[in-house]
């Protein structure tokens, strides 16, 4: 007779991290290159940045820049374009289930639009 090991269940409670983490999706299921909700991604922060298993993590989107056009300029037939950086905006949230040294899987809980490679985390 082969004695089983007794079931060990563990429990994530959902929590924000302690400090301030920013870190980036570096990882989207079978190589794409956007993915959305329920998809698993592999973000550049672990252990070594105060990750834990059951980190919630607030998911944001770099719109890059826009060109903006000086208007005394145009008169004077000298265009001035310079560019404006966009804010970034908060497309959704993602739970930690997984963590290494420097690494660590999370499933996209929610999203507003497509989660991108390069896309931003942070503390909620």
């Amino acid at each position: 007779m082969v004695q089983v090991p007794k079931e060990r269940i563990i429990n994530y409670p959902p929590h924000a991290p302690d400090k301030a983490v920013e870190g980036q999706i570096i990882g989207l299921p079978t190589s794409l290159i956007e993915s959305g909700r329920d998809a698993v991604i592999t973000l550049d922060v672990g252990a070594k940045d105060g990750i834990e298993i059951g980190h919630v993590l607030a998911l944001y989107h770099d719109p890059g820049k826009v060109d903006v056009w000086d208007q005394k300029s145009r008169f004077l037939n000298q265009p001035d374009k310079r560019s404006l950086q966009l804010p970034q905006e908060r497309i959704g949230v993602a739970f930690v289930f997984r963590v290494f040294d420097k690494v660590s899987y999370a499933l996209v809980l929610n999203t507003t639009k497509q989660v991108e490679l390069g896309d931003w985390v942070r503390k909620p």
